[in-house]
Formats: C-alpha cells, sequence, structure tokens
C-alpha cells in the first residue's frame, strides 16, 4: 500500500467513523496522531501551489456540499 492509499484510507475511517483524530502506529508503537485538521492543511496547501482555478473552485464547491 502507497502513502497515498493510506492517507487515502485514513480520510475515510475519520468521516465514516466521525472521529477527528486517529493515533499512527508503526507496529505496536505509536508514532504520532493524524488529525481532520491535517486534511485541511493539505487541502489548503494543494489549492494554493494550484495555478488552475478549476480545481480550486470545484473544491470549494465540494466543501459547501458538507
Amino acid at each position: 500500500m502507497d502513502g497515498a492509499e493510506t492517507i487515502n484510507l485514513a480520510a475515510q475511517k475519520m468521516l465514516r467513523e466521525h472521529v477527528h483524530h486517529l493515533v499512527v502506529m508503526q507496529g505496536e508503537f505509536i508514532v504520532g496522531v493524524l488529525s481532520a485538521f491535517d486534511f485541511v492543511r493539505l487541502a489548503a496547501e494543494y489549492v494554493i501551489s494550484d495555478d488552475d482555478d478549476d480545481i480550486s473552485e470545484n473544491m470549494f464547491m465540494q466543501v459547501n456540499r458538507i
């Protein structure tokens, strides 16, 4: 499983289970905590770095549906 798949599964789990934080494990060790804010920051960085206004507009349209 690659990093993008892992992030996608984490986001799906957070949405499905209505949680705002997930513990990140490596084997039996806790190595971090992923928060909903991490996804917001990732999306914002993507929009800021993107020169295509259509992608930014589509993303905000999706947010308005929630």
